[in-house]
């Protein structure tokens, strides 16, 4: 089970939205969101959206994300604190854990989504 340093959430009654999610995550990161749409994943497909932050100077970061089918529904999400990191490897360690919930959940086709440019 997926237990290093992540806590899986319920989300289908914590966080039936992405929005509802960057919302969460900047309360605990005091951090203003950024209106962000994640698109649908195609037929056949389980989608990761993942998404980070750090707070500066400290480098304090957390990472979450959502799996979603090709309706939009939630299939799973994951939401953690990562410690003193830069933004660019929270990022790639929110898709790191999200890749690893896929191999648990036993997803074969997957598509992953970032924010992060």
């Amino acid at each position: 089970m997926l237990r290093e340093r992540q806590e899986v959430l319920p989300w289908l009654e914590v966080a039936p939205d992405v929005r509802i999610m960057k919302r969460l995550c900047s309360m605990c990161c005091a951090t203003v969101p950024i209106p962000t749409v994640f698109g649908l994943a195609v037929d056949g497909c389980i989608k990761l959206n993942v998404d980070s932050s750090v707070i500066q100077p400290a480098g304090s970061g957390t990472c979450g994300g959502l799996l979603r089918n090709g309706d939009g529904n939630l299939v799973a999400g994951f939401m953690m604190k990562i410690g003193r990191i830069t933004i660019t490897f929270a990022e790639i360690w929110a898709i790191y854990i999200g890749m690893k919930l896929t191999v648990e959940l036993e997803i074969n086709r997957l598509q992953i989504e970032t924010d992060s440019s």
